[in-house]
Order: C-alpha cells, then structure tokens, then sequence
C-alpha cells in the first residue's frame, strides 16, 4: 500500500535517528508497506551498514526486509542533516531523555533537532515517538514557532520490546495524540488506515480486489453501451430552467458529491497549517468556491454548445472505447498490486 505523495515533498518518511532499534524497524516496516523512507543518524557506520541492507543489531524478521526495501529503493540512510527536509512526515526516535540523575530531561528532544532544524520546512509533520515527560510536545511546538516554520506537531510513542519489533509493530495498537485536531487527522493518515490495513491484510486485499472489480464493470458498460446514441428528450418535453433554477440545481448535485469534500479535505488537511485565523479560513474557502464555480461554468459553456456536442456524437463510439480501456487497465493494475 502506498501513501498518497504530497507533491512538495520528495518522499513520505524520515525518521530521525533511524538506524536505533526503535527507529529502525519502524522505518523498515514503513517501507514495506510502500512509503519512501529515509532514515537520519549521526552515527556514520550504522548508516553504512544499513545502507548497504545488514542490520546494526539483531531484530528477528528485519533483515530480509531491510535488504528488500534498499533493492527496491524504497529506504535510503545517510548521516546528512539535509534529508530532514525531504519528507513530509518527521519521526523522531532517540533514546528515554533522562539525564545522569534519571530525571526527565525535557531538553532531551530540542537538543537532538537543534541539529537538523534548520533543514525544517513548511508543512511537515513531525511526530514525537519518544517516551517523553509531559510538557515535551509543546516545548518542541515552542521551538517550532521561534524557527519561524509552520510545522505541525504530534505525539505517537512508541511500545514495542527489543526483539518482537516487526511483530508488535503491526499487532499493538497504536495511540495518537496532538493537540490540535487536524494535526491529530494528519497523524492518523500516516498510522491509522496504514496499521489498520497491516493488521488485517484480508481487509486491504477486499479492498483492492472490491475496487478492481468495479473499474471493471465500468470499462465493460463504457465498452458495451458505445455504438449506443446519446439520448435525446422528445420534441415537446425540452425542460425549461430559469438562470437561478439551473445554477441551484448544479449547486445542489455537486453540494452531495461525497468526492468533492473528501478531494478539498484532503488538500486542506495536507497543505493548510493549525489554527489559521478566520479571514484566511474565509479567504480559501471564497478562492475555492471561485475556482469551482468558473471551471465548472466554463465547461458547460463549452459542452452545450452545438459544435462541442457534434464533435462528441461523432467520437463517443472511440472516447467511450479508449476510456473503457484504460479503467480496465487500472483494475487489472490494483487487482495484481503487492502493496
């Protein structure tokens, strides 16, 4: 399964002090799942060793997947900063803050991004998964603020045991926190569906083959039904619509089209930080309802003009016929997608 790209990034994951056994496996099991990881340490030769597919240490049932995600490119380590600034999700794993007294050491976490930081970029989301006191999260989202970034903050801990890592990590629940609640979406985006689907592989397989099964049927109506001829209303019965009549309507169909607010949402959930204020809430939505509203009434200027519909009546035997085969060649992709 792989996550869905925000574009301004060049890959999904990377996790800071990635080649430890808490960070390591998480990235490992990441990748298999089809996200593009990167893991970032300061220690040099762990980094070569997994960038040449062996792990620093023992975790039963890594290796073979630590080799199959660098083959596959899908992992890639380095002891450079700058990869922090790759991708769009920043996990950050380093060992119990607790100084020489066992006290809790809330500085434990800003001093090892203190590192990377300058490599942050607008519209990350880094996640905690540290074990760490309380009060660390808004102390992280306080630097945050004084980089002048605006970077998501959230905390996802960690509970897996040294040794059952690549067991746990799919069969252990995972909690989510933020203190926002988009950034409690975002977060969940990247662990919820994800570990949903790794713990219950007979789900994503219904869901795959459900969705290949209805491309399917739709490539075999697009097939069939194109030498049919477009309908045409008998002469007498033309619908007479007033300008405000029609717009409503339209307005009306695409207010109860579920794909329009899961499209937006997603966008908005991506790309737009916490706690806008209200006129830049009002600014988007104003920009957005805009753009839909010139698009679409610029297409159906285009469409119901005679030239548009001849051209369509001629070519709808070949537009239907390309269309049902290329939906057919989508299915027969997600029917024999691994992931």
């Amino acid at each position: 399964m792989t996550l869905q790209r925000n574009v301004a990034f060049e890959r999904d994951v990377v996790v800071i002090g990635g080649c430890g056994h808490v960070g390591l496996p998480l990235a490992v099991a990441l990748a298999d799942r089809g996200a593009d990881v990167a893991v970032y340490d300061v220690d040099v030769a762990a980094v070569a060793r997994v960038s040449s597919g062996r792990l620093p240490f023992s975790e039963p049932g890594a290796g073979p997947l630590l080799e199959q995600a660098i083959a596959r490119q899908r992992l890639y380590a380095s002891a450079d900063p700058a990869i922090v600034g790759t991708a769009e999700h920043v996990i950050v794993v380093i060992g119990t803050p607790v100084d020489e007294h066992l006290q809790p050491d809330q500085q434990a976490i800003p001093r090892a991004l203190s590192g990377c930081a300058e490599y942050l970029r607008d519209g990350q989301l880094l996640i905690l998964r540290s074990t760490v006191y309380p009060g660390v999260t808004a102390l992280v989202e306080k630097m945050i603020a004084g980089l002048g970034r605006e970077i998501d903050v959230a905390f996802c801990p960690e509970r897996i045991a040294e040794g059952q890592a690549m067991t746990e990590l799919f069969e252990l629940p995972q909690i989510i926190s933020a203190r926002h609640d988009r950034v409690l979406e975002r977060a969940a985006a990247l662990f919820g569906l994800q570990a949903l689907f790794a713990r219950f592989e007979w789900l994503y397989l219904a869901f795959r083959i459900g969705g290949a099964i209805y491309l399917f049927y739709l490539a075999i109506q697009l097939w069939r039904h194109a030498r049919d001829p477009l309908p045409e209303l008998p002469v007498g019965l033309a619908i007479r619509l007033t300008g405000w009549q029609g717009f409503l309507r339209a307005l009306l169909l695409q207010l109860s089209n579920p794909k329009i607010m899961v499209f937006f949402g997603s966008i908005f959930l991506s790309l737009l930080p916490a706690n806008l204020p209200a006129w830049m809430d009002a600014t988007v939505l104003a920009i957005v309802a805009f753009n839909e509203f010139a698009w679409f009434a610029l297409l159906a200027l285009l469409f119901s003009g005679g030239p548009a519909r001849a051209f369509y009546r001629r070519a709808k035997f070949w537009l239907d016929r390309f269309m049902g085969g290329a939906l057919a060649l989508l299915g027969l992709r997600l029917a024999l997608a691994n992931r």
